[in-house]
């Protein structure tokens, strides 16, 4: 399923942008083994980095639970899905977030609707925080879905020009 998100965030990046505007497998920091992020969008002089995630088993728990209407499994089973993100924006973060090579925040995509909404409307039981926000402040990392990621860039990518006009007139 990781393949299948990954060649999906690929399709869709291909529909988005011009095939100048990102590259694929790149690797985010200098040392000899570091690991390689599935796209970098070229924004100015900075990549940002996208990789995909879709923990499957985790998210199927869910379905399962609610089918079974069993309310304990449906929460043990959010739970895990959520967990599953943490670790997975943590590992971006310090694998690929490197400024000045890249900008400081970086995106995971999700490859289906149902998952974005579900981890979308995750709060975490203790401190009613949104994972999404959790994410973003503690990992610098914005999770984005399929209809959500063409907008996210648009104005990433917006935003970077102004950025660059307003540097050249200063």
């Amino acid at each position: 399923y990781g393949t299948l998100a990954e060649f999906g965030l690929g399709s869709l990046l291909k529909d988005l942008l011009p095939a100048s505007q990102f590259i694929e497998n790149v690797k985010m920091k200098p040392e000899e083994n570091s690991d390689t992020v599935e796209f970098a969008i070229k924004l100015q002089d900075v990549l940002l980095p996208i990789d995909s995630h879709w923990p499957v088993e985790k998210y199927k728990a869910i379905d399962d639970a609610y089918q079974a209407n069993d309310k304990e499994a449906q929460a043990e089973a959010r739970k895990d899905l959520a967990a599953a993100f943490r670790n997975k924006a943590k590992s971006v973060n310090l694998k690929y977030i490197s400024p000045p090579k890249s900008t400081d925040f970086a995106i995971v995509y999700v490859p289906t609707e149902g998952l974005f909404s579900e981890i979308s409307s995750y709060r975490d039981p203790k401190t009613k925080e949104l994972l999404l926000q959790e994410l973003r402040t503690k990992y610098k990392v914005t999770i984005s879905g399929p209809n959500s990621l063409s907008a996210l860039l648009q104005s990433y990518h917006l935003g970077f020009q102004t950025l660059k006009a307003v540097s050249y007139t200063h």
